[in-house]
């Protein structure tokens, strides 16, 4: 069901020549907008006629102008799921790659399709200075976030002169992973971007998920809706490619289990709290207040 405004957006398309690929696939991105949770869900696909619907879907229900919900101004769209993991083990501190590695990861980032550019044709992807150059040269993966922050400023060729080379973005927060995964003293838990680099801390959900004042919304709100949706089609691509290609993550059953320390604390809470609720009722029964 359709329960709010942004549940009719307008999507551009993109026609498929693959005979075995017939099925109409959307960013993950937009799933939350629609509610959408893979249970069965039905949708209806309307394609505009007129000069007037084509503008209307062009200038009120793109997608990327329905990032934050008209209700209470919090964000709709994000990353989950395998790319929070992409971006939690690409930003940690120990983290390195050589040069034809963050250039690879780069281009699955930064390359588009005509119409939808992220950075200026004729242009080259710029790398900053590495990290270490001794024994050899070694670049971060807080820097390949750094050198995307930085490409996304510059414009494309669909950007007006206004909304190219924009200042640097400053932001700090904290992120969802705990201080203890890396250490409290490492500071991972807490994310400094200094004018567009990325100093300290991993990129997790809070950072690049729907949620209030993450790196995305700080985008949104200081570049506009068009550089956020590409931030996040940037993301979405460049930690897919580092988990396919350099990462790799596995996750079984026995992880999602229960330990036995916890599962008995689990049972002397509902034990504790069985009959708390009946005892609650009965004392407030016998006290003035009930009589």
């Amino acid at each position: 069901p359709t329960l709010h405004k942004p549940g009719i957006m307008a999507h551009r398309v993109r026609i498929l020549h693959n005979p075995t690929q017939k099925t109409i696939r959307m960013h993950y991105a937009n799933c939350n907008t629609y509610n959408a949770d893979f249970d069965g869900d039905e949708m209806n696909c309307h394609f505009p006629q007129s000069d007037l619907a084509r503008a209307e879907a062009q200038y009120i229900a793109r997608t990327d102008l329905q990032y934050i919900v008209p209700t209470d101004g919090t964000p709709l769209r994000g990353l989950i799921q395998d790319h929070v993991v992409g971006g939690v083990k690409l930003t940690k501190r120990d983290t390195f790659f050589f040069k034809w590695e963050v250039q690879q990861l780069l281009f699955a980032a930064l390359a588009s399709l005509k119409g939808l550019e992220i950075i200026r044709s004729g242009t080259n992807i710029e790398l900053v200075p590495p990290a270490l150059v001794r024994p050899r040269e070694l670049w971060t993966g807080k820097q390949v976030i750094t050198i995307i922050l930085n490409h996304l400023r510059k414009g494309s060729d669909r950007d007006s002169e206004k909304m190219s080379n924009l200042p640097g973005l400053s932001t700090s927060r904290k992120s969802k992973t705990p201080d203890t995964a890396f250490g409290a003293e490492q500071e991972e838990h807490l994310v400094l971007i200094l004018d567009g680099e990325l100093l300290r801390g991993v990129l997790d959900k809070a950072a690049f998920g729907a949620t209030d004042f993450s790196l995305v919304h700080a985008v949104y709100e200081a570049y506009g809706p068009e550089k956020a949706g590409l931030l996040l089609n940037m993301f979405g691509r460049l930690f897919t490619a580092y988990i396919q290609y350099f990462a790799g993550h596995s996750c079984r059953m026995e992880d999602l289990i229960l330990t036995s320390a916890s599962d008995i604390s689990r049972r002397m809470l509902v034990q504790t709290s069985y009959n708390i609720g009946a005892r609650a009722a009965k004392a407030w029964a016998d006290s003035e207040g009930g009589k």
